[in-house]
C-alpha cells in the first residue's frame, strides 16, 4: 500500500475548507489533509513548512489571487500539483489558468468526480470536472 496523498486547501470560506477535510478524511487511506489556508499570505507560509502532494486552491482567496500567485507557487515548488476548485469553471477561468495548473474541479463536483480528479492529478494527469450547479 502506497502512502496517502498530502493536500493542502486553500479557500476562503471556513464551510468549505471544513467540507473538503471532512470527506478527505472518509478515505483517509487514499489522501490525507496536511493544512489549510483562507488566503494567500497564509498559504505561501505553510508551503514553507511543508509541501503537499497537491494543491486544491480557490481562485478567489480573501486576499485577492492571480495567475502571478500560481507563477510564484510553481516557480518555488515545481513538483507541487495545483488544481483549482472554483464554483465558476467558465472558458474564461479555464483559459486564465490552462497550462498552469493541473486541474479544475467544480465545487459542484459529487464527491466520486473530486477523488477521480484528485487521484488522477496525482498520477501525473490533467483533470476537469464540467459539474453543473
Amino acid at each position: 500500500m502506497s502512502a496517502p496523498i498530502q493536500i493542502f486547501h486553500a479557500d476562503r470560506f471556513k464551510i468549505l475548507r471544513h467540507g473538503v477535510k471532512m470527506m478527505l478524511d472518509r478515505h483517509s487511506t487514499r489522501f490525507t489533509l496536511i493544512g489549510d489556508a483562507d488566503t494567500f499570505a497564509s498559504l505561501y507560509h505553510q508551503l514553507r513548512l511543508r509541501e503537499p502532494d497537491i494543491l486544491i486552491i480557490s481562485h478567489k482567496l480573501l486576499d485577492g489571487f492571480t495567475i502571478d500567485h500560481i507563477e510564484s507557487i510553481r516557480e518555488k515548488y515545481p513538483r507541487l500539483k495545483i488544481v483549482i476548485f472554483t464554483m465558476v469553471c467558465g472558458v474564461e477561468t479555464l483559459l486564465k489558468f490552462f497550462g498552469k495548473v493541473d486541474g479544475f474541479i467544480g465545487k459542484a463536483a459529487t464527491e466520486e468526480e473530486f477523488n477521480i480528479a484528485i487521484t488522477a492529478v496525482a498520477e501525473g494527469n490533467s483533470f476537469i470536472t464540467v459539474s453543473e450547479s
